[in-house]
């Protein structure tokens, strides 16, 4: 299962804008979606893997479209984070694995803000005091954004198990709209630079997210 479960990051072009509010499909997104699970799915039942309910390759299916939805300007739509557990009940394993998840799910956000912080600065937008204020800031509420996703309780957009000797081994995936995300993220960094440099909000936002 090397290299199935790995932590997908958004995507690869994180400096982009933030993902408009009404989504839109690429037209060849099903398909693509299907080939995948398929391939995903042969590897995955052939290793003992199962859904507790429903049809395995269905939630395949969906779970890729999720994962390869795109807005209008090709950008990722969701946020995905993975977690396993291997634990004597599968209701332990399922309990362990999604908090991992939702711990995880937070990475994304903080590498888009520092990302584009990088950036910023290289390009002159902002000057190298300002880039040190906000990446110092993003620093400082690494552990509010992670806290503040965990408490957005989300539910398992796939969960699937299988027996071991040990017990059950657990793993699900977690999707959520990244604008949603960046946007408590974004909130909670310019209260962290309010607080420590005296920054209103208005200026924050401006000079650490892109205007659109």
């Amino acid at each position: 299962m090397t290299g199935l479960f790995i932590m997908i990051f958004l995507t690869s072009r994180v400096l982009c804008a933030i993902v408009p509010a009404t989504p839109h499909l690429f037209s060849d997104s099903d398909n693509e979606a299907r080939k995948k699970a398929e391939t995903e799915y042969n590897a995955l039942s052939k290793r003992g893997w199962s859904v507790s309910e429903g049809n395995m390759m269905e939630a395949l299916v969906l779970n890729w479209g999720k994962r390869l939805a795109k807005d209008e300007d090709g950008l990722n739509i969701y946020v995905i984070a993975y977690g396993n557990a291997t634990a004597s009940t599968i209701q332990d394993a399922e309990a362990e694995a999604l908090q991992k998840a939702r711990e995880q799910i937070s990475g994304p956000m903080v590498m888009y803000f520092q990302s584009w912080n990088m950036a910023a600065q290289s390009k002159g937008d902002i000057t190298e005091e300002e880039a040190t204020t906000i990446r110092n800031a993003v620093n400082e509420s690494e552990k509010a954004i992670k806290q503040a996703f965990i408490d957005l309780d989300i539910l398992p957009d796939l969960n699937m198990h299988r027996e071991q000797r040990r017990g059950f081994e657990v793993h699900i995936r977690i999707v959520y709209p990244q604008l949603e995300l960046r946007q408590l993220a974004k909130e909670i960094i310019a209260a962290e630079l309010e607080q420590s440099v005296g920054w209103n909000k208005e200026k924050s936002i401006r000079l650490m997210t892109y205007p659109k």
